[in-house]
């Protein structure tokens, strides 16, 4: 492999969504190999603005029977055909821009590159990539424009999709590979505090570990889908998350870095504290639960069916508490005419009590410091009784205090912000 310099660089379909701002991004590369020569470019691309969406909902009009039903594996080839597409329009579009002002730049699609994947048609799995192309194109060219969100099934032949944030697992995966760097480029400065959509003022953090990345995107706050992460961490790839030109904020100021520190064993230094959240989730509490050994068993053989994102269990004596939660759509499956699971557990002792509440909204607090500080628990409840919003459930694990409101997010989410200091100062 080449000594030089090499770096992945992400671009989503906000940042492509029209030629001027593919101009920007062309022009920024441009200088960022005249600031750092000898610097080889691999760029991930996904598809222009909203090309994906759109697309889906064309295929949906196409033929609505098999799109919502079983029978909808009968075009999923079709579909992750049609999908794929976007990417190598904003990969041609680019290398067309980048050529222009004088970069020698190519496009390349995941069957030119060889990215092998499962055959799970709109959720394939990255197996390999082949550097040897990617050698050979540097010898030649200083940029080159990769589609993500592509894979190929070799049984078939056949271009497959890697489902959500798929486009961000190729550039990841591309980084490990080429043991580099990768940075992903948005419309805000780097990660913040809490999503920028509730607040343009949310604190930009300059550096979050691997685990708490990991925390706030299994939480709601999806900046990076989880499985990236999960690739980043394994093969040790620094992440940096910067402004994309064009969108407002300076592509060359300082983003946010995800990795582990290293400078000492025990980094007392580290102070991270970050809100997530997340919508549409259920939560289901049986009181009156028989506190004998078994019944854990019988409860959860009823559950086993539902998706659930976590559970709690307390044992108050002779009788247990017993939380189940998950989301709005796993609930609905909880009374289908198939199961009605809750009769089924009236069925086990009708002494059992049942509360459902659905539509909740979890937010979840994440702080390093949690073990160091006991009052967190009290400013948390402090800043949602200052804007009359209710405590519908609350539980901790480890760093983290999960609260489950009704409502709006937007009023709580902000006291909460201001209460712990989440908010970037004039």
């Amino acid at each position: 492999m080449s000594a030089k310099k090499r770096l992945v660089m992400k671009f989503g379909g906000k940042c492509l969504a029209n030629e001027n701002l593919i101009i920007k991004i062309a022009n920024y590369l441009k200088q960022c190999l005249t600031k750092q020569p000898g610097l080889e470019l691999v760029v991930v691309v996904s598809a222009m603005g909203d090309f994906t969406d759109k697309t889906l909902e064309q295929i949906q009009k196409l033929a609505p029977r098999l799109y919502h039903t079983d029978e909808k594996s009968l075009i999923n080839r079709e579909i992750d055909y049609a999908t794929q597409s976007g990417e190598g329009i904003s990969a041609a579009f680019l290398a067309i821009a980048l050529n222009g002002i004088g970069v020698k730049a190519r496009s390349l699609n995941a069957f030119q590159l060889r990215i092998q994947t499962t055959g799970d048609y709109q959720s394939a799995q990255i197996k390999d990539i082949d550097l040897n192309r990617l050698e050979k194109e540097f010898a030649c060219y200083q940029v080159l424009v990769v589609t993500g969100f592509q894979g190929i099934h070799k049984a078939d032949d056949a271009f497959v999709t890697l489902g959500r944030g798929g486009s961000d697992t190729t550039a990841v995966a591309l980084a490990a590979r080429l043991k580099c760097k990768c940075e992903f480029y948005k419309a805000s400065a780097g990660i913040t505090a809490f999503e920028p959509k509730y607040s343009d003022s949310a604190k930009v953090l300059s550096f979050i570990t691997y685990a708490d990345a990991k925390d706030l995107s299994q939480y709601g706050y999806e900046f990076l889908q989880p499985r990236c992460l999960d690739i980043a961490q394994r093969f040790s790839v620094p992440l940096e998350f910067k402004a994309s030109p064009g969108l407002g904020n300076d592509p060359w100021a300082p983003g946010t870095v995800i990795g582990e520190s290293l400078e000492q064993i025990e980094d007392t230094s580290y102070n991270f504290s970050a809100l997530a959240s997340k919508e549409d989730l259920a939560l289901i509490t049986l009181t009156q639960v028989k506190n004998l050994p078994g019944w854990s068993e019988k409860i959860f053989e009823v559950f086993k069916i539902v998706n659930l994102l976590d559970f709690q269990q307390i044992m108050t004596g002779p009788t247990a508490i017993i939380n189940l939660i998950m989301t709005d759509k796993a609930y609905h499956k909880i009374h289908s005419n198939e199961n009605d699971l809750i009769t089924q557990i009236k069925d086990l002792d009708h002494a059992i009590e049942i509360c459902e509440r659905k539509g909740l909204i979890c937010l979840t607090f994440i702080d390093s410091r949690m073990a160091d500080d006991p009052g967190i628990g009290y400013l948390i409840a402090q800043a949602l009784c200052l804007v009359g919003t209710n405590i519908e459930g609350q539980y901790s694990s480890g760093n983290k205090i999960h609260t489950f409101i009704a409502g709006a997010a937007g009023k709580a989410i902000l006291s909460l912000a201001n209460m712990f200091n989440l908010i970037q100062l004039p």
